[in-house]
């Protein structure tokens, strides 16, 4: 399995990109596929099929999946868009390719003072 990540700015305009992870290969991705508390583990667990290896060809679906703040905390925060390619090979056979993009933006509040009221 290959990965690719890049960070784009808010616009998510191509020329804004840049590499997080460059080609990044792990030949043992059963092993960690299974690893619970993982950025990738709300996903495992939310494919419409059990996941085991060998992976057996077929479409997979991802249904129901919350995406909640406990999964940002694998990211930097900052307002940008996320650029994932994930592919899988069988020697030089791509026989997986999953794309995504995620938008991150940080909300920034705060408590608003009562009119009347000073900060003293």
């Amino acid at each position: 399995m290959t990965f690719n990540i890049w960070k784009c700015d808010a616009s998510g305009n191509p020329d804004s990109c840049e590499y997080v992870v460059k080609d990044y290969t792990n030949k043992e991705i059963c092993k960690y596929m299974v690893k619970k508390k993982e950025a990738w583990t709300i996903f495992i667990e939310h494919i419409d099929k059990k996941l085991s290896c060998p992976i057996k060809p077929g479409l997979y679906k991802l249904q129901d999946c919350p995406i909640n703040t406990d999964f940002l905390r694998f990211l930097p925060i900052s307002d940008a868009v996320w650029k994932v390619e994930l592919r899988g090979y069988d020697l030089d056979t791509t026989l997986s390719c999953v794309e995504f993009e995620m938008q991150v933006a940080a909300f920034l509040g705060g408590r608003k003072r009562r009119r009347g009221h000073s900060s003293k």
